[in-house]
């Protein structure tokens, strides 16, 4: 039995690395200002006034009360991290109804598809769905700049990429 538990530490660690190591890659552009580089209006809105309590909950240790407080705020989350499929597809539409693509490729992938790429298996859904949504920001970024501090952002773009693809 204790083998066992060893055995299951050793995984679960190996597991949280890979994923640690994963959003390192990908971290420049999941940070606040981190899609400037991106010549693209996606979504480059500020928070609104309503979350601004939830932007002052701390993000270390790593915890999901952040994004809990904002999906609760904005109708699609829960208290157990868990998100309202339907509630988030009706805000993905609203808030991107400009760009059809990205909407599309966030219901696609970040609520229809699998999120534990996204994420160890006890990190609460609500932020496996918001780096999945970066990811697909990213990746519908139709042109990056390429100049002054975004000089190589193609190549890390690229990078971070292959590791959800």
């Amino acid at each position: 039995m204790i083998y066992r538990l060893i055995f299951l530490s050793v995984v679960l660690g190996v597991a949280m690395a890979g994923f640690r190591e994963n959003m390192h890659k990908c971290g420049r552009f999941m940070r606040p200002g981190g899609m400037e580089c991106c010549k693209a209006e996606l979504q480059k809105k500020p928070p609104s006034d309503d979350l601004k309590e939830c932007f002052q909950l701390p993000m270390r240790p790593p915890s999901c009360e952040r994004e809990i407080c904002i999906g609760k705020k904005k109708g699609f989350g829960n208290e157990d991290g868990k998100v309202d499929k339907a509630a988030f597809a009706a805000y993905i539409d609203k808030e991107l109804e400009q760009n059809a693509d990205l909407a599309k490729a966030i219901k696609e992938k970040c609520l229809d598809g699998d999120l534990t790429k996204y994420g160890p298996a006890d990190m609460c859904d609500l932020v496996k769905v918001k780096f999945c949504v970066d990811i697909q920001m990213i990746a519908n970024c139709p042109e990056w700049d390429d100049k002054g501090p975004c000089a190589g952002i193609k190549d890390d773009v690229a990078e971070c990429l292959k590791l959800f693809a």
